[in-house]
């Protein structure tokens, strides 16, 4: 296992002295006004119920608790995260001509060749999060989410949400609260992709895509996000279509949008389909993929995205079989990303360690999303774990080290915000290779999905006080 790297000494300070300080001052301000308080609370949620905002088919669920971010601690997070980002291009750059990496994936030939075909502009990851367990003081990343990536519109939301309560309190707007712009660093992201594919495609190309089509089943449940997208990016002037993989049509030259009997030509794809859902359906999806592969569509995310979203990307980036692709300064990166394995048949040596040192260890699916089929040894009775261990040893599921979460004090409850100790995960946006944002997230559960009881934080940048107030 590895050790857990530190953040800069300097960064570590500020980053703890200002959530303390926040904290204090929150809890000073509801307790000052308890009535005031709830009615702010219920304020809140009743905002996100009147929104319409949904996780999983449900209504979300978010505390009037945020996460918030000193600003040397941004600075310090974004030289890690785009680091990180970086490596994560440079080894899907070396995965295109890397025959033993790609037999790690046991890459079928048709994937592959959606993966090397060029899709027009330099970044394979445009629109990806990193996951994290971030405790101020260490940063260690589960997984890149880098095909679908999710939660923008309903942080910013819940962010919004939270300001409007608060913004009236003066010990909490001496904290120079601001919210992560998200949205627009999406939509910065799509049109600069859009720019350089538009500067290398053969056939002629508006400067401006004439339509931008946010792509994904019909029946998905992020369905309320892509609503919130189309409207931002269409007040900022971009002409936008939310729409379902299979009502796209290619006649060789244009991919269009085909509704009620009249065809929207389509410039520029925002692709939320995840691929492994894309590649089971393939019949159903050859217009974008035949004009995406003819170079007739610009497509974000690209099929190379789907490197760096396989769990088996961090088994290049931490096990020793593949330490010499890697510069010092390179392992030094790697080294916030959670050690990982391949587990596969006959592997004895692994599955014996994984046994010995159960609680050390998590079982998950190498392409799956949203926490979908994760199983931690520290949760899973020694008879059970060894069966799931046997039935894993398949190449298509890995094993890593667990990363404890760290615990936050979160205001959980409404109407009465009671103090809740919480395990916190924090997702980290990158947009076109820079750190934009965060998704901050806490749960009673150790393991974040569909079925648990997480919950959404409001994320804040504080430029202004940022040490405790003195009696």
């Amino acid at each position: 296992m590895t050790s857990a790297p530190d953040l800069d000494a300097r960064a570590s300070r500020a980053a703890l002295a200002t959530r303390a300080a926040f904290a204090a001052a929150l809890r000073d301000h509801l307790a000052r006004d308890p009535a005031a308080a709830a009615a702010d609370v219920r304020a809140f949620h009743d905002g996100i119920r009147a929104s319409g905002l949904r996780y999983a088919g449900e209504p979300l669920e978010a505390a009037f608790s945020p996460l918030v971010f000193d600003p040397t601690e941004l600075a310090e997070l974004a030289r890690i995260d785009e680091s990180a980002l970086a490596l994560l291009e440079r080894t899907t750059d070396r995965f295109l001509d890397d025959p033993e990496m790609q037999a790690e994936y046991g890459i079928a030939p048709e994937h592959l060749a959606l993966v090397r075909a060029d899709p027009g502009y330099r970044l394979a990851i445009p629109c990806g999060r990193l996951d994290s367990h971030h405790d101020g003081r260490t940063l260690r990343f589960l997984e890149a989410n880098t095909d679908g990536t999710s939660g923008m519109s309903n942080v910013e939301r819940v962010t919004d949400l939270f300001l409007e309560r608060a913004a009236r309190a003066p010990d909490l707007a001496a904290f120079g609260l601001a919210p992560f712009a998200l949205g627009r660093g999406v939509l910065d992201a799509l049109l600069a992709s859009y720019g350089e594919w538009r500067a290398r495609a053969a056939a002629t190309r508006a400067e401006r895509p004439r339509t931008l089509a946010i792509v994904d089943w019909g029946e998905v449940e992020t369905r309320t996000e892509f609503q919130d997208l189309k409207a931002f990016f269409e007040a900022s002037g971009q002409p936008t279509a939310v729409c379902d993989p299979r009502e796209l049509r290619y006649d060789g030259r244009t991919l269009a949008l085909e509704r009620d009997g009249r065809a929207c030509p389509i410039d520029l794809v925002y692709r939320r389909v995840v691929t492994t859902e894309y590649r089971a359906r393939l019949r159903e999806v050859e217009a974008l993929t035949r004009a995406y592969l003819d170079g007739r569509v610009c497509v974000v995310g690209s099929f190379r995205s789907d490197v760096a979203f396989d769990k088996r990307a961090l088994v290049l980036l931490t096990d020793s079989r593949f330490a010499d692709r890697l510069s010092p300064e390179e392992r030094a990166i790697a080294a916030h990303f959670a050690a990982t394995w391949t587990l596969r048949p006959g592997d004895a040596a692994l599955i014996e360690r994984a046994l010995r040192e159960r609680e050390a260890f998590v079982l998950k699916p190498a392409d799956q999303y949203a926490g979908r089929g994760v199983r931690l040894g520290a949760l899973t009775e020694p008879a059970a774990w060894r069966r799931a261990l046997v039935e894993a040893a398949d190449g298509r599921h890995v094993l890593q080290e667990r990363i404890p979460a760290p615990v936050a004090e979160v205001l959980a409850d409404a109407p009465s915000p009671v103090p809740r100790p919480l395990h916190l995960s924090v997702g980290h946006f990158l947009f076109g290779g820079r750190l934009i944002g965060f998704l901050p997230r806490a749960s009673r559960d150790l393991v974040l999905s569909a079925e648990t009881d997480e919950k959404l934080l409001p994320a804040l940048l504080a430029t202004g006080r940022r040490e405790p107030r003195t009696s």
